[in-house]
C-alpha cells in the first residue's frame, strides 16, 4: 500500500514538473516574436511603402507615388516640375510614351529641390548575363539618351564599370550614370534584374536631380 501510494505521488510531481518546463519555454519563443515583429520595417515604418511589381517586391519612400495618367502627370510636371521641364521640355512626352507601354513611374515630389523619380519595365528583355552581352544592353540604353537629346547640349557619363551581385538568388547588373543637359545634371542608377525561377527579366531606374544620394540599393528588398 505504501509503495502503492509512493507511486501515485512520483507520478504527480512528474506531471507538475512537466508543465513548469513548458511554461518556462513558452515564455522565450513568444519573446522572440514580439522582437521580430519590432526589426520588420514594412510593418512597423510608415515612411516606407512597398510596391509589388511582377516577382519583385520595391520597398520605397512613401513619398514616391505611382503616376500613370496622362492628367495626373501633366498636374505633377506643372506642380512640381520647376527646373527639369523648363531645361528638358521633352521630358513629359518621352515619360507618356513609355505610360502607353505600360512601364511605370514612382515619382518624389518632396525632395530636397527637384524631383527624384523610379522607372519600373516589368517585363524586360532576356538574354544570357555574358559580359559581352550586357555592354551590347548598356549601349543600347546610352544611344536612346543621346537619340532622346540628339539637338542640345547633352553629355552622358558612366559612371565606373557593371557590377553583379546577387539578392535572393536572382542576378542583379547595376550601372550608375551621370547626365548634363545644359546646366541641368542628374544621375540615373541602372539595374537590369534576371529571376532565377521563370528566367524573366525586369530593368528599374532610378532617376536622381538632387546631386545623385539616391541608391536604389537601399530599396530593393525582395526578389521572389
Amino acid at each position: 500500500m505504501i509503495k502503492r501510494i509512493a507511486f501515485i505521488l512520483l507520478v504527480f510531481m512528474t506531471v507538475i514538473s512537466c508543465k513548469n518546463d513548458v511554461k518556462k519555454t513558452d515564455s522565450p519563443t513568444q519573446n522572440m516574436d514580439s522582437s521580430a515583429q519590432e526589426m520588420n520595417p514594412s510593418t512597423q515604418d510608415g515612411s516606407v511603402t512597398v510596391h509589388e511589381i511582377e516577382e519583385l517586391r520595391l520597398t520605397l519612400p512613401s513619398t514616391y507615388k505611382n503616376i500613370n495618367s496622362v492628367q495626373e502627370l501633366e498636374k505633377f510636371m506643372q506642380e512640381e516640375g520647376g527646373q527639369i521641364t523648363k531645361t528638358d521640355p521633352g521630358l513629359t512626352n518621352h515619360i507618356l510614351k513609355n505610360l502607353s507601354m505600360d512601364r511605370l513611374f514612382y515619382f518624389d515630389s518632396e525632395s530636397e529641390k527637384n524631383f527624384n523619380y523610379v522607372y519600373v519595365d516589368p517585363v524586360g528583355p532576356r538574354f544570357p548575363l555574358q559580359d559581352e552581352l550586357i555592354e551590347k544592353f548598356l549601349a543600347k540604353y546610352e544611344n536612346d539618351c543621346s537619340m532622346q537629346y540628339a539637338s542640345q547640349n547633352y553629355q552622358m557619363e558612366r559612371l565606373g564599370n557593371f557590377t553583379r551581385s546577387t539578392v535572393f538568388q536572382n542576378e542583379v547588373i547595376n550601372i550608375k550614370y551621370k547626365h548634363t543637359l545644359d546646366k541641368l545634371e542628374w544621375y540615373s542608377d541602372y539595374y537590369y534584374i534576371q529571376m532565377k525561377g521563370n528566367r524573366r527579366s525586369l530593368v528599374l531606374i532610378a532617376n536622381d536631380y538632387n546631386g545623385g544620394a539616391l541608391n536604389l540599393k537601399e530599396y530593393l528588398t525582395t526578389i521572389y
